[in-house]
């Protein structure tokens, strides 16, 4: 029998993305019969390492006073049509950006505020 050593095991996870990391960490919880909380509990910790991984969603509050170089900036960033963007600017509070990052849910908002929107950034703990 082949002992694979530390070193192996995060030279392999570092090479997966974030969604097969999250795939794996739910596999894990199963197969050794940890329970999820569902109720907004901060996450399972095993050993001291929580198995849940924190996400943002990025919410438009309000376009500001800049509301063309908002939706310039929106299309750039996201991408869409026209009226996809100018849906989402003028429809109130909206969320832009779901399940990401920390660092692109980061890059977002910043461009965004720089533009003069007034963004919210939320963790979401799935």
């Amino acid at each position: 029998m082949t002992t694979t050593t530390r070193e192996e095991v995060v030279d392999f996870l570092s090479r997966l993305n974030p969604l097969e990391v999250r795939a794996l960490v739910l596999e894990l919880e199963d197969r050794w019969g940890i329970e999820r909380p569902h109720d907004g509990a901060p996450p399972l910790l095993v050993m001291g390492v929580p198995l849940a991984f924190p996400e943002y969603e990025v919410i438009l509050v309000a376009p500001g006073p800049r509301r063309v170089q908002v939706m310039r900036a929106l299309r750039e960033l996201l991408g869409g049509s026209l009226a996809d963007v100018r849906a989402l600017v003028d429809g109130g509070p909206r969320r832009l950006l779901d399940r990401a990052e920390l660092a692109r849910a980061e890059a977002l908002a910043a461009a965004l505020r720089a533009v003069g929107a007034t963004i919210e950034v939320k963790e979401e703990v799935w």
